[in-house]
């Protein structure tokens, strides 16, 4: 790449007044149109001590990563992979053009190709002196024409055109999602009260709940037990036993007749759905429930670049998230990161923040991705899938228990999950006996199969 005249010319002079008397800090010319001046910019080049070329790039030149760009300084060009090594002195050029990419160069030469093809029949009848030409010879001529435009868009796709990209460079990794839960909450409905053992589907002690662990979907199941409930056993997912499954973990907890554990899920989610990104749109915006203390954004979609030789390349895009507590106006930054990727695996991500207590505005927005040409190889598609508010759980459960159970989706478990059972065992039940006196005897023992007669006596010995 060599300075041309018109960015010479910009240099030399601005305004009609010579540049090496207006300031000491150098030049910026940015060409941002490959083939002509339209849009070119030619400012000062305001330098910051101990800034690299990159950095200063980035400030200045949207768009500067994406490769489809020359960089010279002083008339050298600077290769984009020498951009953060470089740090340009006060009073040197910078100049920054655009550049044809195969995409561009395959159209101009189509277009080259039409036009000089069109006249091949004319040359020829030209060459035969002009003389009056048959229709037999005039569709001969027509049919060289048209061979030498075929032959010609055959070559400049092959070597200019973008490549299919293969099979194995689109395969993607399947995906697997649990979307809900087929035991019931029954609100309002009283707690069942265990006698003896039994086969049981429990209810939900909670809203079931789904999130993202690196690209995995994971959901959340807390049953209840129930009143004079000891233990639980045997669990199945349909008539499926639970460990046959791979990526199931369960947590016991409040069973008198078993080790109790810690459930690490939340046990009072809310969730609202979210909305379909627009590259460099505008905010969407959703509101949580009251007294949110955890805030949590799933974000899915797709994000590569297909280069001319159908080669799936790294492609890039920044998403900002922020919040306000309803009724005030200041948005505060909860998140503002990059998302990079390099294949057409489906990313998957959960965002979570602690916040204060309070119902809060949530309003998030994707930026433009570094590469975006509008075809329909390049992907920049992502989905706010939902606004998950986690509410502090004052219920007391140490009366009936609770079964936790966190479930990876995957090809065993995906779609609906079935509804989940277990065997129920009652709390040991006192009974009376007299077995060689008047007095009687009480024993602690196990009634399996009590009779009603069991139930009145138990009520009458208090």
């Amino acid at each position: 790449m060599e300075v041309n005249r018109a960015e010479s010319v910009a240099v030399a002079a601005v305004g009609g007044v010579p540049a090496d008397v207006l300031d000491m800090a150098g030049r910026l010319v940015v060409s941002p149109n490959a083939l002509t001046l339209d849009g070119q910019r030619n400012v000062p080049a305001d330098l910051q001590p101990g800034e690299s070329l990159a950095t200063f790039l980035e400030r200045h030149v949207p768009g500067i990563r994406s490769g489809a760009w020359t960089v010279m300084i002083g008339g050298a060009m600077v290769p984009q992979t020498m951009w953060a090594h470089t740090y340009p002195k006060h009073g040197q050029l910078i100049a920054c053009r655009a550049v044809l990419r195969k995409s561009a160069l395959q159209l101009v030469a189509l277009a080259a190709l039409t036009y000089f093809s069109g006249g091949i029949a004319g040359g020829i009848y030209g060459a035969l002196g002009g003389t009056y030409v048959s229709a037999a010879a005039g569709m001969y001529l027509s049919a060289i024409q048209f061979g030498v435009f075929i032959a010609g868009s055959v070559l400049i796709n092959k070597v200019l055109g973008p490549k299919i990209p293969s099979v194995h460079s689109q395969a993607q990794k399947q995906i697997y999602s649990l979307s809900d839960q087929r035991n019931t909450s029954r609100p309002y409905e009283s707690i069942p009260v265990l006698w003896g053992e039994m086969r049981v589907t429990p209810d939900l002690a909670s809203k079931s709940y789904a999130w993202y662990e690196g690209d995995d979907q994971y959901l959340s199941t807390i049953l209840l037990g129930g009143i004079n409930v000891h233990s639980a056993a045997d669990l199945a997912i349909g008539d499926t036993p639970i460990g046959n499954y791979n990526d199931v973990s369960i947590y016991y907890n409040g069973f008198p007749g078993m080790p109790s554990q810690d459930v690490p899920l939340y046990s009072n989610v809310d969730a609202v759905a979210g909305a379909e990104f627009v590259n460099g749109g505008d905010w969407i915006t959703r509101t949580g429930s009251a007294g949110a203390g955890v805030l949590q954004l799933d974000i899915e979609g797709q994000l590569y670049d297909v280069d001319n030789k159908g080669n799936i390349k790294p492609n890039s895009v920044d998403l900002t998230i922020e919040a306000r507590l309803v009724g005030t106006t200041a948005w505060g930054t909860l998140a503002s990161s990059t998302i990079t990727n390099s294949s057409t695996d489906v990313l998957r991500r959960t965002h979570s923040f602690d916040v204060a207590p309070g119902q809060y505005e949530v309003r998030a927005k994707l930026g433009v991705p570094r590469w975006n040409e509008g075809g329909s190889a390049d992907a920049c598609k992502f989905n706010w899938v939902s606004l998950k508010s986690v509410q502090a759980d004052t219920t007391d459960y140490s009366q009936w228990g609770r079964i936790g159970i966190k479930i990876r989706a995957s090809g065993q478990l995906s779609g609906s999950l079935d509804q989940v059972r277990a065997t129920y065992r009652a709390k040991p039940m006192p009974i009376w006996r007299a077995p060689n006196g008047p007095r009687p005897a009480r024993a602690q023992t196990v009634c399996p199969t009590p009779a009603p007669f069991c139930f009145r006596r138990c009520a009458a010995c208090g």
